[in-house]
């Protein structure tokens, strides 16, 4: 799991948007909650289980696709010429 910072009401769409996590499995999102980039669908529900009462800023994402998240997030414009950036990265075994 990665928290970013600096996030706003761009920062999901624009993750969603983004080629190189476009092929996970969907919902890719929970409704007012984390982004879930994972590409196995026996793995998808335990990992949207997981992430339910986390917040907008936070991502689940399997470790294939960490540094291609990153990269995505680090393009994503923040508020007052802010750039959103990463916060935290926790390991969590499912």
């Amino acid at each position: 799991m990665i928290e970013f910072r600096h996030t706003n009401g761009s920062f999901q769409p624009t993750m969603l948007e983004n080629a190189a996590l476009a092929d996970c499995v969907e919902p890719r999102h929970i409704q007012g909650g984390a982004l879930v980039f994972v590409t196995d669908p026996a793995r998808h529900e335990t990992v949207m289980r997981a992430a339910r009462g986390l917040y907008p800023r936070h991502v689940m994402v399997e470790e294939a696709l960490m540094e291609a998240c990153v990269e995505a997030a680090e393009n994503v414009k923040a508020n007052r010429g802010r750039l959103v950036n990463e916060k935290s990265r926790h390991v969590i075994m499912l």
